[in-house]
């Protein structure tokens, strides 16, 4: 019945108490009987849209659905989508997305659960869910649900920004160890990227004196440059353009303490949480963040 839907979607969508959970444990209670297979998919994939990981949860367990493996891996996939973030993922959110990946796996027919979890094994990689991967190779251990080998995984392991969630994946391929507990793994050292890559020596020097171009500023990097004169180009430029141009100024000899801090706080620097893991060369925006905060911390000392 759509009514049914509207009303489920509509009180999910503006009630605030803190006994939201309760509620609508009621509510799927009384009303998930009246949806239709298409309305009640609607609704589930209206949760993922919400990365509400314990009400998915509960009108699964409520409704008596059985999940089709497509279901499984579209909902899952919306829901690693709006969960992750590659600055800062607190344990609470490590937490749900494992919760819902073990748990999705109840509402499946049985003989799709190994399926579910090698592609669950997937996204705990390429979304760097580290409490998930290792729950996912603890239950391997029992299930052997992982039947690829690990050269199958090449191409996830190169794109996923933590390289130490590539060294567990390794490893357990390797000797069967699935590393660490996840929260000791969170809180151990931090990735440290290589920053002295050569991307700003290559292809992002050509980029610069090619935006340089279009700015009419061809000799802004030149020795005889002055402070003022770098300064002012920093105050009008389009950030849009990308962060070659602003790599060489902060490199520049007249670029003083100042004008590096000036490129760091319009350059967004503070988006980068001192948690984030990350692989500057795929990113030049990254290198070009890290590189600046550790000049400026070295001169301020």
């Amino acid at each position: 019945m759509k009514e049914v839907l509207e009303e489920l979607i509509s009180f999910t969508s503006s009630y605030r108490g803190k006994d939201l959970r309760d509620k609508c444990r009621e509510l799927y209670e009384q009303k998930s009987k009246h949806l239709d297979d298409a309305e009640k998919e609607t609704y589930m994939f209206f949760l993922a849209d919400l990365a509400n990981v314990s009400l998915f949860l509960l009108f699964c367990e409520e409704s008596a659905i059985t999940l089709t493996l497509e279901q499984a891996k579209k909902i899952s996939l919306m829901f690693s989508e709006k969960i992750y973030s590659p600055y800062q993922m607190y344990d609470v959110e490590h937490e749900r997305i494992s919760n819902l990946f073990v748990k999705t796996a109840l509402y499946l027919d049985t003989e799709q659960v190994d399926s579910y979890f090698a592609y669950a094994f997937e996204l705990a990689i390429r979304f760097d869910f580290i409490c998930a991967l290792q729950n996912l190779l603890a239950r391997d251990k029992e299930m052997h649900f992982i039947t690829k080998n690990l050269s199958y995984y090449d191409d996830i392991l190169s794109e996923q920004q933590d390289l130490r969630i590539a060294e567990n994946v390794k490893k357990y391929f390797q000797i069967g160890e699935i590393g660490a507990d996840w929260k000791a793994f969170l809180d151990s050292y931090k990735y440290i990227p290589d920053i002295f890559v050569n991307y700003f020596e290559s292809e992002g020097k050509e980029i610069c004196k090619e935006n340089l171009k279009s700015y009419k500023k061809s000799k802004l990097l030149s020795k005889n440059t002055t402070l003022d004169e770098l300064d002012a180009f920093v105050d009008q430029y389009n950030w849009d353009d990308g962060v070659e141009i602003p790599y060489f100024i902060m490199h520049h000899k007249n670029c003083d303490l100042a004008l590096r801090k000036k490129l760091f706080e319009l350059g967004a620097g503070d988006c980068i949480d001192e948690k984030t893991y990350v692989d500057t060369k795929k990113d030049p925006w990254k290198q070009f963040i890290l590189e600046l905060k550790e000049m400026i911390e070295k001169e301020e000392k």
